[in-house]
This record gives C-alpha cells, sequence and structure tokens, in this order.
C-alpha cells in the first residue's frame, strides 16, 4: 500500500482542520453573553441598581415585564426566575430580541449554532442572519407591534423551525439590538430527528440537504483514511472527535453529554445522521417547508397565467439599437431563464456601433409582471434575502464614493429593494436621512423595519415631479439594467437633485471579460429581468448630455468576486431545477434525488470556483477590468443671478 502514501496528506489536512476548527468555534463560544440560571446567584440583576425592583419584576416573582414577550419552541419550559434574569440583561445591554441558549444544550446541537453565528460580530453586523439555538426568543413589545405581529396573534410555534424564521425576522427589525445569551445550568430537551430536519430546513433554506451529505461525506472520508493509511487516518478520527472538547471546555456552554460524546461520536454521529435524513413529520411540509405550501397554492394562478402562451410576454423585435440607431446589430447572448426556471427564451443583442447591450425582443409590461412574480417578493424573498444580506462590502464601498466630497443631507436610493444598501449606508453616514423607491412592495417593507425613513413606492419617472429638487444625492444601484428606458431614470434623477447633487450609478459592465467567457452562464446577464447594459463609457456620455460632470469612476475595487461560483450555480440549477416551483410540472421523488445528487457531485466545483474568484479578484482589483463599475456625478450649480441696473453706491 506504499503507493497510496501519496494521499497521507487528505487526513492531514482532516486532522489540521478539525482542531483548527474547534479553535475557530471556541473563539466564537467564549464571546457569547451569560447570565444564571439561580437568581440568587446575580443578586445585582434583581433591581434596578439601587435598591429597588426592577421594573416589570414582581415580587412574588412570577409575572414577567409586558414590555417583553416571550415565544418558546416546545423543547423547554423557561422558569420566571431564568425569564427575570433574561429581560434584566437585555435591559442592561439595550437589547431588543435575546435568543436563549441552554448552558447544558448537546454537544451538536451547540456545534451547529455556533458553525452559522458568530457572537462576536453577531450585534453589531446588521445584515447577519438571525439565528437560534431552537430553544426560546424574548423581544421586546415594541419591536413585536412594529413587526404588525401582537402577541396575541401569533399562533403557536410547530417547533424549532418556525422559531428560527422568527428569529430571523427579529434580527431584520431590530439588526443592531439583537443578540444571544447564555443561561448557565439551563439543560434544553434533545431534539428529535424530526424536529433537528426542520431547524436545518429553517437554516439553510434549499441547500439543507448539504447539512447533511457534508457531515455524511466526512464520515465516509475518514473510514477511508482508516482503511487506506490507518495510522493518520486514527489520528485524524481522533482529532475529530476531541473536537468537542476543546471546543467548550471551560466556555459559557458545557454541554450536557460533552462526557461521553467524544469517545462515541464516530458511532453516533452518523446512526443520528441517518435518522435525520429519514424522519418525517406529520407538520413538516406545514412547518417547516413553507416554499412547498406557497408552490402548491400559487400552481392554479401559474397555470392560469400560461394558458394564454408566452407571445403576449413579449414585444416585436426592433431592428435599431435604442441607444445610438444603429441597425448593425448582432446576437450576445440566447438563454432560458436559469434563475426561477419559467418558461421561455431570451435574447441580449449588441449594438456593432456603440456596443450597447440589449435585450430584444424587449419584455412587455405583461412579461415583466410575469417573470418578476416571486422573485423579489412573495416565493422567492427568503432566499433573495440571503443573497442581499451575504456580504455588505459592496454597500459600504458605495457609501464611501461621496468621501471627501459631499457631507450628503437627503439620499434617496432609487430601486432600493429591501433597503440593505440604506441601512449599511446609515452607519456610514449616520447623520444623512435615506429615503427608498422601488416598484415592489419590499420597499414598504424596508419602511417598516426603519432600514429607510421614508419608503416610496412606484416607477421612479412618475413620481419624479412629487420630489422636484428635495435630495442632493441619489443612488442607483443595479437598477437602471433592470428599465425599459434608462434615459428617462437619468432625467427623473437630474429633476430630483437640488443643483450641486451628486448621482451615484452602480451597474455590471457588459463589455467584461467573464460575459464572453461564460456565455449563458454569467450572472450579470441576468435573463429575463436585465433589458439594457450599458457600457462605462454610454453612461459618461448620457451623464455629460444632460449637463453633469463626471466626479469619479470605480472598476476594479467595485468588481464582485462570484462570476465563476455563480457560473456553477446557474448550471446546476439548469441541470437539476428546484422542485415543487409552482410554473413547473408537478415534481417527483426523484426530482429531489436530482436535485441532491447535482448539488453534492458540484461541490466540489463550488469550491473551486470560489477559490478562484478569491484569486482572480486580487488580480482584476488592481486593474481598470472589472465585472461592475461605478460611477458618480454630479448635476450643475445655478448660474450666479445677474445685476441688472447701475450700480449704486454705497
Amino acid at each position: 500500500m506504499t503507493h497510496l502514501a501519496t494521499w497521507d496528506w487528505v487526513w492531514w489536512i482532516l486532522a489540521i482542520g478539525a482542531l483548527g476548527n474547534a479553535i475557530r468555534l471556541r473563539r466564537r463560544c467564549t464571546a457569547l453573553s451569560r447570565v444564571s440560571a439561580s437568581p440568587a446567584a446575580h443578586p445585582a440583576n434583581a433591581g434596578g441598581g439601587d435598591g429597588t425592583i426592577a421594573p416589570g419584576v414582581g415580587s412574588s416573582g412570577e409575572a414577567c415585564h409586558p414590555e417583553w414577550v416571550w415565544h418558546e419552541a416546545g423543547s423547554l419550559e423557561i422558569p420566571p426566575s431564568v425569564r427575570r434574569q433574561v429581560e434584566q440583561h437585555a435591559r442592561h445591554e439595550g437589547l431588543d430580541v435575546v435568543d436563549v441558549v441552554p448552558g447544558r444544550l448537546g454537544v451538536e446541537a451547540a456545534m451547529a449554532l455556533l458553525r452559522v453565528v458568530d457572537p462576536r460580530t453577531f450585534r453589531k453586523r446588521r445584515l447577519a442572519l438571525g439565528a437560534t439555538a431552537g430553544t426560546a426568543v424574548v423581544v421586546s413589545t415594541g419591536v413585536e407591534k412594529r413587526l404588525g405581529m401582537a402577541s396575541e396573534s401569533h399562533g403557536p410555534l410547530r417547533g424549532p423551525g418556525d422559531l428560527h424564521r422568527r428569529s430571523a425576522q427579529y434580527k431584520r427589525y431590530a439588526p443592531a439590538t439583537t443578540d444571544l445569551v447564555v443561561v448557565d445550568g439551563l439543560a434544553a430537551r434533545r431534539l428529535t430527528p424530526a424536529e433537528t430536519k426542520a431547524l436545518m430546513r429553517a437554516r439553510f433554506g434549499a441547500v439543507w440537504p448539504l447539512a447533511i451529505v457534508i457531515p455524511a461525506g466526512l464520515y465516509v472520508l475518514l473510514g477511508v483514511g482508516i482503511a487506506v493509511t490507518w495510522l493518520w487516518g486514527l489520528v485524524a478520527l481522533a482529532c475529530w472527535c476531541v473536537q468537542p472538547v476543546l471546543t467548550f471546555a471551560g466556555t459559557p456552554i458545557r454541554p450536557v453529554d460533552l462526557w461521553y460524546r467524544p469517545l462515541l461520536r464516530w458511532l453516533l454521529g452518523p446512526i443520528e445522521l441517518v435518522r435525520i435524513a429519514t424522519a418525517r413529520s406529520k407538520d413538516e411540509t406545514v412547518a417547516t417547508s413553507s416554499n412547498r405550501v406557497d408552490a402548491r397554492a400559487l400552481r392554479p394562478v401559474y397555470e392560469e397565467l400560461l394558458a394564454g402562451g408566452l407571445d403576449r410576454f413579449f414585444e416585436a423585435p426592433r431592428p435599431d439599437c435604442p441607444l445610438c440607431g444603429s441597425h448593425r446589430l448582432e446576437v450576445e447572448v440566447r438563454t432560458p431563464d436559469l434563475l426561477q426556471r419559467k418558461p421561455g427564451e431570451f435574447v441580449l443583442t449588441r449594438c456593432e456601433d456603440c456596443s450597447h447591450v440589449f435585450q430584444n425582443p424587449r419584455l412587455s409590461l405583461e412579461g415583466l409582471d410575469f417573470y418578476y412574480k416571486d422573485f423579489y417578493d412573495g416565493l422567492g424573498e427568503e432566499q433573495l434575502e440571503l443573497v442581499f444580506g451575504s456580504s455588505d462590502t459592496s454597500y459600504r464601498g458605495r457609501a464611501a464614493m461621496l468621501d471627501g466630497r459631499h457631507q450628503p443631507r437627503r439620499w434617496l436610493d432609487v430601486g432600493a429593494g429591501h433597503g440593505h444598501f440604506c441601512l449599511i449606508a446609515a452607519e456610514h453616514w449616520p447623520d444623512t436621512c435615506f429615503d427608498g423607491l422601488d416598484m415592489s412592495a419590499s420597499i414598504e417593507e424596508a419602511a417598516h423595519r426603519g432600514w429607510v425613513q421614508r419608503g416610496i413606492r412606484g416607477m421612479f419617472p412618475e413620481v419624479a415631479g412629487e420630489l422636484t429638487g428635495h435630495y442632493d444625492v441619489v443612488s442607483m444601484h443595479h437598477y437602471l439594467e433592470h428599465t425599459r428606458d434608462p434615459m428617462a431614470e437619468l432625467d427623473a434623477a437630474l429633476d430630483v437633485l437640488e443643483p450641486g447633487g451628486y448621482l451615484l450609478i452602480e451597474l455590471p459592465d457588459p463589455d467584461s471579460i467573464y460575459g464572453r467567457l461564460l456565455g449563458k452562464y454569467w450572472v450579470p446577464w441576468f435573463q429575463p429581468q436585465h433589458q439594457h447594459l450599458l457600457s462605462l463609457g454610454n453612461l459618461e456620455k448620457a451623464v455629460r448630455a444632460r449637463g453633469m460632470s463626471v466626479e469619479a469612476t470605480e472598476r476594479g475595487v467595485a468588481s464582485q468576486p462570484v462570476d465563476l461560483l455563480f457560473g456553477v450555480w446557474l448550471l446546476v440549477n439548469r441541470l437539476a431545477p428546484a422542485p415543487d416551483l409552482p410554473w413547473r410540472p408537478p415534481s417527483r421523488w426523484y426530482d429531489h434525488l436530482r436535485r441532491d445528487v447535482v448539488f453534492v457531485a458540484a461541490l466540489p466545483f463550488f469550491l473551486l470556483a470560489f477559490l478562484c474568484d478569491q484569486v482572480l479578484a486580487l488580480v482584476i482589483r488592481r486593474r481598470r477590468r472589472s465585472n461592475t463599475y461605478r460611477l458618480l456625478a454630479r448635476s450643475a450649480l445655478l448660474p450666479e443671478p445677474v445685476v441688472s441696473g447701475p450700480v449704486q453706491a454705497r
């Protein structure tokens, strides 16, 4: 077996990775806040600090303060004394939402929680995804009412999956005042396999099977390692088994099964994975698979929409370029809908004279309604929330474009969606009033959350007249490419800007080399939603034609390193579309299996694509070419008033 020794490095990496991951999780665990389950352990917490009873802590010790609402998943009954401790901690820390983490949580449940949340940054990261240990969440009545979910309107929680979804909503409504707290000595009931599966579905959405497949692959690798090179295989297994001890010893979480779990992890782990994967529950589809419920309800709606065919969703092809009028056109991309997998074929045409790329034939208004339906809201809302909230780097880069140039007062973000940019930009410009405009109901949700101060719903050119000269900054981030007439949108921006105001635009670059290399699998083509893709040169000409000056442009630093990763995802989504989509034929059991198998087979390609994107980004950021560019323009100042007539002496 000497020839197999060259593979020893695989198990070295597994061993080192297990130890490194233990250190990473330990750092997260030690950052958790903690309170005691015993009021006597923290006498200061029983009062307001001045010898008086703290507000809402009744002398009988039984009642909870009416300013707090508790939601429990049914896995644990929280004693009144513990509730008081958690509420007092929330008041002291200025929190609106607190997830209760039992100090005696099981090893695997605790590690699963720490993998998805970093307590060191959770509170200050406004876009961090809400997370829960699956036990209980306490929320202030102010957030509860703002969410429009008064306690009396809540139905009973069906389990940890429902609790996680509710916790995720609370994080959005209290992005900087949500945290987790460990309750010393509080032991959680062990979740059933069906409950664990429900929690996985809620945490990971459509890719939840990976939460089973990846650990299963690890078990297989460890077994192969022992069979092939027993010494290093056993070393890797030992490092993996001791991982819980290294993670939790001396930390706020003291798992109830820590004394035996490391010894039996190699045996219990595979058994539990099988039980979770095969678990079935009567309430599982209703409680944890909201997409399936929505799909069944929406299927008759889409059947009616598709009954008349697709022709009415498209306008007639145009023979000339909408930008320069040239008839020298060539097909750039011909593609199906690789995103939602709705029916239809879409064509992007490039003008050979001005290089403008546009959708041809263009979607009709009815077509826009059809293809946008259930993408940004409805069925696709949660998935888009994950995408837009995955990183705040681009949002911060956009906000920084005005550094050293202007102190914004009133800022309108056009195409704001749920207001992710405004939420992050408000950290950079805390004295600025951020308003948002969008056509979908998402902007109303943004206003409810407090991510924008005012949410304006409508088409920008139609409402611009009501906002004339109202803003000193207008931004359009990945918005113009969605519009039917980008020039009309620029005119509207000029109308609402005050003299000397700034216009900030970010767009995908249709001249990116990735567009040529990846073809239809380059995600910024984004069919059928993107109707016009303006090059930087064409955009500069357009703003200058409107009397504006170009103050700055960014290319390399604006790049978003996701081209190869999303290219793999689009290919996988084409080979194995998500099942249970209401605009596709009803799925069978093998459609779910095919989806899982294809995703698992693509895992190495996802990893390789991600690594290549990050490495290439280091080169791209130093060059003038990228997949995205930003432009900052300024409107003209009013001319100085001319004084007519004779000048009188003082």
